[in-house]
């Protein structure tokens, strides 16, 4: 048997040439629906299997062509998408004459057993509109035009949304790492005139604690964009997971945090074991608002309280954690920008923190709500309290 597999992707020609040739058939390949037709007036074919996006001429009108031919009406037709992939698009194949829609990436034991069934099967669909009811139906432009504009619709999105992704990191990772690379730099200088005079030495010692900060800095800046990209990329799975453990955890990190000043971090909690709806991703969440009050703090003695309730809001039952410390605190404007992955007012992400932007954008993933208060009402001066509300699981 003969069989015409279309697709616009190279590899995905090759791919399932090679599943169709273990099965003992001929494959001939073409890269667009007008190309398929072509060869299809040229040969003689018993199937074709179609990707459906392509160039010149999709997957769509290259059925509704064959379709359109008595010549071709024998011949079976199977869509193989990894574009077209809702209900609509499904209906919209087989209304036009499709044998088979299928949907990418599908193992290959499955594809193989599912070629083989319609090779072996002599029953042809009953459903295939006629030569005349394609020509005459005007419900299939209309529909075809909608699945269309609705494809191209996603896809400009889609653009969209990747394009400000990259145009984020892309200023991102200029203005960040030229500033971290600059503060390496001075480091750097500044060993080379100690060296120029040794009596001077002692001064080496900060400039080593410079340098080792900017590359931690750089670290933590890659680390932050990687999970911010993974979780604007797809869903991330979610369960049972023991806040109060995980808190103790990033309370014995952020102690660590500049030694030389002493820390009072205290929790108030309504429970000693109490679970809310997260995954492992809340020990960042914890690590960088921690590790914020500490950074942003010119006291001697840094304080942190951390108190955890239960509230209930629309029916559902949270957690709720507070984290107010005693530091420079955020005024009202800032207050509505430090969750936002951008530059704004000639504020930096490093100052209002691209690690805050990745702990909205989990707790949002949770399902719960993050935002920020002063510690003492009306007087951001005292310091700030950052609230969380993640969903309890009982």
């Amino acid at each position: 048997m003969k069989i015409l597999i279309v697709d616009d992707k190279k590899e995905n020609l090759y791919l399932l040439k090679r599943i169709i040739n273990k099965l003992g058939h001929e494959v001939v390949k073409a890269e667009n629906g007008k190309e398929a037709l072509e060869k299809l007036h040229n040969d003689n074919f018993k199937m074709i299997i179609s990707d459906i996006l392509m160039p010149v001429m999709d997957g769509f009108q290259l059925c509704i062509a064959v379709r359109k031919n008595n010549k071709f009406n024998d011949i079976r037709f199977i869509f193989y998408t990894a574009t077209y992939l809702e209900k609509e698009d499904e209906e919209f194949a087989l209304k036009i004459g499709a044998d088979i829609f299928l949907r990418k990436p599908l193992d290959p034991t499955k594809l193989i057993e599912i070629i083989k069934n319609l090779i072996q099967s002599e029953e042809i669909s009953q459903d295939k509109p006629s030569k005349t009811g394609i020509k005459e139906d005007k419900e299939i432009f209309n529909l075809y035009s909608e699945r269309l504009i609705n494809k191209l619709e996603k896809k400009r999105l889609e653009l969209e949304k990747t394009y400000n992704r990259a145009e984020f990191y892309k200023d991102l990772l200029s203005h960040d790492v030229t500033n971290i690379f600059q503060s390496i730099l001075s480091g750097i200088q500044l060993i080379e005139l100690l060296i120029r005079h040794p009596e001077k030495l002692d001064g080496s010692i900060k400039s080593m604690e410079i340098i080792k900060e900017q590359i931690y800095r750089g670290t933590n800046l890659i680390y932050n964009v990687r999970k911010l990209s993974q979780l604007e990329e797809g869903e991330i799975s979610l369960g049972k997971v023991d806040i109060c453990k995980i808190l103790k955890k990033s309370i014995i990190s952020v102690k660590k945090i500049d030694s030389k000043r002493d820390k009072d971090i205290q929790v108030d909690s309504v429970g000693k074991e109490l679970y809310g709806q997260a995954n492992n991703l809340l020990e960042d969440v914890f690590d960088n608002i921690l590790s914020n009050a500490v950074k942003h703090n010119n006291n001697p003695m840094v304080e942190i309280k951390i108190k955890i309730s239960r509230v209930q809001k629309n029916g559902i039952n949270y957690l709720k954690i507070e984290f107010l410390d005693n530091g420079i605190g955020i005024d009202d404007i800032k207050k509505n920008m430090i969750f936002i992955k951008a530059y704004s007012e000639g504020i930096s992400v490093q100052r209002i923190g691209l690690g805050l932007t990745l702990v909205k954008k989990i707790i949002e993933k949770y399902n719960g709500k993050i935002w920020v208060e002063d510690r003492v009402k009306g007087d951001h001066f005292k310091g700030s309290n950052f609230i969380l509300l993640i969903p309890e699981v009982t």
